[in-house]
C-alpha cells in the first residue's frame, strides 16, 4: 500500500479507523527518529525584538570572517581565554572577548532566559555560511572543554538551512533521523546528552529557490567546562547502611627511561592533574644506545617495534618546551608505523617522508655505499596552532620533506627539511637544490625555512668555505639562493652522530637556533 492509497482511503474510513491510523503513526514516529525528540528542542521563532536581530546582524557582518564558497568562516567568542580546538580536526580559534558584541551578549541572555535550555551559557561560535554550498559535514561538539551538562544552542540569522542529525545508534550512521528547516531566528536546543547520542550536518542547498550568495550566520551558544575543584561529598541517605562503597580508582602515570628522563619533574609533567611517578634511572647516554625512533636490530623488521624510551623522551621534550613545530631528522621509519604511535594526533599534525627508494635512490657512482634501511624526516605541527598547513610536494631523490604555512592574516611560510647521506654526490645536490629552488619560488610567500642533517661537518660557515667539492657546492647554491645560516652553533656530536631535533617558534616566525638530545658539543654535522 502506497501513501496515495492511504489518503483515498482517509475519506471513507470509520472514527474508530482514522484513531487507528493516528495511534499508528504517533507510535511509530519516535522509533524512526530515535533519540532525535529526546535531546533536540526546535523553536522557530525565538526573539521578538527585530531591532535586537537587525544589531546582532550588523555585529556578525562586522566581524568580517574569511570564508570559501564551500566552506564556513567562523570566530568564537567567550568571556574567558580559552581557545576552541575542535576533537578531530586542525582549526583552532583564539577567545574573543564576547563583551565586545554587546547585542550578541544581549542575544546570549535571552537564551540563558529560556525555559528550554540548560545553562548557564557564556559563550558562542559564530559560523558564516557565504553560500548556498556552504557546509559542515557530520560531527558532533563534544569536545572536552566544552561543558557536557549545559545545552548547545544554535541560532540561525539569514538564510534558511536544513539542519540534519543522525543517531549514533543508528547501524545507518550516514542515513538523517531528523531535519528542521532553520530559517531566519528560529534555534535548535540541543539538551545534555545529545553530543553523545547525536551528530549533526549542515548540507549545501540544493534548491533553485535559495540564490547562490544570501548569507546565512549560525551562533551557536554554548558553556565553557569551569575546573573541577574536587568532587562534593556524597550525601545521598537513601543508600543502604551496608553498601560497600568502593574508594576512588587513582589513575598512576609512569615515567621510565634514563639519565634524561630521570632529570624530569614529575610534578611538572602531572601539572597538579594527575600523579605523575618518575622511575627512571641514570646510565648510558640515549644518543650513544640508539639513533632512530626505531632501534638498530629491528631495521630489517616489515613493522619494527619503536624505541619507547627514545619517544617518551621526545614527547615530554616537547610538552616541556611547548614546541610549536618541531623538525627530526633520521627518524628510521618505516610506512608501516603509523603517526599516532610517535604522537598524539589530537596534539600535533604530523609529516612525514619515510626512506624509500623513491627518497633515496642507489648512488650509481658508488653502489656499496647505499644504506636502504635508517634516515627518514619529520615535521611535527601543533593543532591548536592558528596556522593552516600543508605538504608540498617535491620531485622524489632526496629525503627531502616542505610543509607550507599559512597564518590568519595571510602570511605564508615554508619549513623544509631535508637528511643527506655523507657519501652522496653532485646527483643528490641537484635534487636538493632543485627542490628549495621550487620552493623559493612560489608565489605569495614571505619566509622559507631550511633545516637538516646535510653531512657537511667541515663546512666553516662565516667564511661560506667547504672542504670538499660537494661540500662547496652545497654553499654556493645556498648562497645563489638568497639563504642565510640562522645557526652558528654545533647542534649535535659528530661522534655519536644521533637523530637530530629542531624546535620552531611561530610567534615571532624565526628559527630559535638548533638543539639535539646529545649533550657534547663538537664540530657538527649538520647545517640549517
Amino acid at each position: 500500500m502506497n501513501l496515495q492509497s492511504i489518503l483515498d482511503y482517509i475519506p471513507s474510513a470509520s472514527t474508530d479507523e482514522l484513531r487507528n491510523i493516528l495511534n499508528a503513526v504517533q507510535n511509530e514516529l519516535p522509533k524512526r527518529q530515535g533519540n532525535v525528540n529526546k535531546y533536540v528542542e526546535y523553536i522557530e521563532d525565538f526573539c521578538s525584538d527585530s531591532q535586537l536581530l537587525d544589531m546582532v546582524w550588523e555585529e556578525c557582518q562586522s566581524m568580517e570572517l574569511p570564508t570559501k564558497r564551500s566552506k564556513t568562516g567562523s570566530m568564537w567568542l567567550s568571556s574567558g581565554k580559552a581557545p576552541y580546538v575542535y576533537t578531530d580536526t586542525n582549526p583552532v580559534h583564539k577567545a574573543t572577548d564576547i563583551a565586545s558584541f554587546p547585542c550578541i551578549n544581549r542575544l546570549l541572555s535571552l537564551v540563558n532566559l529560556s525555559t528550554e535550555v540548560t545553562g548557564p551559557l557564556d559563550s558562542c561560535l559564530v559560523l558564516k555560511y557565504t553560500s548556498k554550498s556552504s557546509s559542515l559535514s557530520i560531527h558532533d561538539d563534544g569536545e572536552d572543554f566544552i561543558d557536557q551538562e549545559k545545552s548547545i544552542c544554535s541560532f540561525s540569522l539569514g538564510c534558511e538551512r536544513t539542519l540534519e542529525f543522525f543517531d549514533k545508534a543508528s547501524k545507518s550512521k550516514s542515513k538523517c533521523t531528523m531535519s528542521y528547516r532553520m530559517k531566519n531566528n528560529s534555534m535548535v536546543v540541543m539538551r545534555p546528552g545529545a553530543q553523545q547520542n547525536l551528530k549533526h550536518a549542515m548540507r549545501a542547498e540544493r534548491s533553485s529557490n535559495i540564490d547562490d550568495d544570501q548569507i546565512r550566520y549560525s551562533l551557536s551558544f554554548r558553556a565553557v567546562s569551569k575546573p573541577k575543584q574536587g568532587s562534593a561529598p556524597n550525601n545521598n541517605t537513601s543508600q543502604c547502611q551496608n553498601d560497600v562503597i568502593e574508594p576512588p580508582t587513582e589513575h598512576v602515570t609512569l615515567v621510565a627511561g634514563d639519565s634524561y628522563a630521570a632529570r624530569l619533574d614529575a610534578v611538572r609533567l602531572g601539572k597538579k592533574k594527575c600523579k605523575v611517578v618518575n622511575v627512571a634511572q641514570g646510565g648510558a647516554k640515549m644518543d650513544k644506545n640508539v639513533q632512530g625512533l626505531v632501534p638498530f636490530g629491528e631495521l630489517s623488521n616489515e613493522h619494527p617495534m619503536l624505541d619507547t624510551t627514545k619517544c617518551l623522551e621526545i614527547v615530554t621534550y616537547l610538552r616541556e618546551s611547548n614546541t610549536d613545530i618541531a623538525i627530526l631528522n633520521e627518524t628510521w621509519l618505516k610506512n608501516t608505523i603509523s603517526d599516532s604511535e610517535l604522537l598524539s594526533t589530537d596534539h600535533y599534525k604530523i609529516f612525514r617522508a619515510d626512506r624509500s627508494p623513491k627518497t633515496h635512490p642507489p648512488d650509481l657512482s658508488n653502489p656499496n655505499r647505499f644504506r636502504k634501511y635508517g634516515g627518514g624526516v619529520l615535521i611535527a605541527v601543533r593543532t591548536d596552532l592558528q596556522l593552516t598547513s600543508k605538504q608540498i610536494r617535491l620531485d622524489q631523490g632526496a629525503e627531502i620533506l616542505a610543509v607550507e604555512f599559512t597564518t590568519p592574516t595571510g602570511i605564508k611560510f615554508i619549513i623544509c627539511t631535508c637528511y643527506r647521506v655523507g657519501t652522496l654526490g653532485m646527483e643528490n645536490h641537484k635534487k636538493v637544490i632543485g627542490s628549495l629552488n621550487i620552493l623559493i619560488k612560489r608565489k605569495k610567500l614571505n619566509k622559507i625555512f631550511f633545516l637538516g642533517d646535510l653531512n657537511l661537518g667541515n663546512v666553516i660557515w662565516p667564511a661560506a668555505i667547504g672542504s670538499t667539492p660537494i661540500e662547496q657546492s652545497f654553499v654556493d647554491s645556498f648562497i645563489d639562493l638568497g639563504l642565510l645560516q640562522c645557526i652558528k652553533e654545533p647542534t649535535h656530536s659528530k661522534e655519536s652522530s644521533p637523530m637530530s631535533l629542531w624546535k620552531f617558534s611561530v610567534n615571532d616566525c624565526e628559527c630559535k637556533g638548533a638543539t639535539s638530545v646529545t649533550e657534547d658539543q663538537e664540530p657538527t654535522d649538520s647545517a640549517g
